[in-house]
């Protein structure tokens, strides 16, 4: 059987979350989808896709590109996202297969549409087993997450970090300046920590509630938390921005102080991705997908889980 490649159609919506729902096992609403693809600061998106000869989508790969960073350089980024082939169109890794050939249309669009672009994505390990013997993803790291109850000991020098909520509509320009200031500093690539890339991940998310926390120092540093209340009831820190990564111990105590305050302990449990002690390895694995080419002379972006599209 014959399948096309090509370029979804924004009408076709409905049935490419019909095609995840049947692929992964639980929905997705096309409201989430455009606000996944369509939406937000972003220099673009590529969604591609396999139709069948009766006129069915069978297939997705898909990207979404942000203006990112390097040492102050510009760099797009691009997440790579929903890869799935229906199970009737699985036809084997041959260069005529459905799965092949939908991740080839994705990196010759990313290649010629976002010159320079770091591409990544957060596969399972079954499909990134499957995609590295194809040649297309590179393992980083396995990703890492630390587990601290809310009244465990501060971290050495908690004493000199402050951190406070901030409501998301007074926002937008106070992280402007706190990008401007840090991100040229960072020593990985990373997508730009913009207010209106903030506002679109976090504020305007479809289906998570998040809370911001701005951070500031005795000495003058500052910088900005944002944490997720999830399902088991650790609450999670899915991003941040500090000056420096030896920050991340203290300035997690200064917020586990803030919510103790607020939660009066009840034996809660902060999670986090951030260099603290204690962490373990996850499931996730944080890969780079082969775009233009391998990034192998530059470090690998310190990944949070905001950066991934569960969190």
């Amino acid at each position: 059987m014959s399948f096309e490649i090509l370029e979804l159609p924004q009408e076709e919506i409905d049935a490419a979350c019909a095609l995840f729902s049947g692929v992964y096992g639980h929905p997705i609403e096309p409201g989430q989808w455009r606000w996944k693809y369509l939406l937000g600061p972003r220099l673009g998106q590529v969604n591609m896709a396999a139709r069948s000869p009766d006129g069915q989508w069978v297939g997705h790969a898909g990207a979404i590109v942000f203006p990112g960073s390097w040492q102050g350089r510009a760099m797009p980024m691009a997440q790579v996202c929903d890869i799935m082939v229906d199970r009737r169109a699985r036809g084997g890794l041959s260069r005529e297969g459905v799965y092949p050939r939908l991740v080839a249309a994705l990196r010759e669009a990313l290649r010629t549409r976002y010159p320079g672009v770091y591409a990544y994505g957060f596969p399972g390990e079954r499909p990134f087993r499957l995609g590295e013997r194809i040649g297309f993803y590179r393992r980083l790291y396995q990703c890492r997450e630390a587990s601290i109850p809310l009244d465990a000991p501060a971290a050495s020098g908690a004493w000199a970090w402050s951190a406070r909520p901030l409501d998301w509509q007074q926002a937008e320009a106070l992280l402007d300046r706190a990008w401007s200031r840090l991100g040229p500093q960072q020593p990985v690539p990373m997508v730009a920590r913009t207010g209106a890339w903030l506002a679109w991940r976090y504020r305007d998310h479809p289906g998570h509630a998040y809370r911001l926390w701005m951070l500031r120092h005795w000495f003058g540093r500052s910088g900005w938390l944002v944490t997720r209340a999830m399902p088991d009831g650790a609450l999670c820190v899915v991003d941040a921005l500090l000056p420096r990564a030896s920050d991340a111990p203290a300035a997690c105590s200064a917020l586990r102080i803030e919510l103790t305050r607020e939660t009066a302990g009840g034996g809660a449990v902060l999670s986090t991705w951030l260099d603290v002690p204690g962490a373990a390895d996850t499931p996730i694995v944080g890969t780079e997908f082969l775009a233009e080419r391998w990034h192998t002379d530059l470090p690998a972006p310190k990944f949070q889980p905001g950066d991934t599209d569960v969190y």
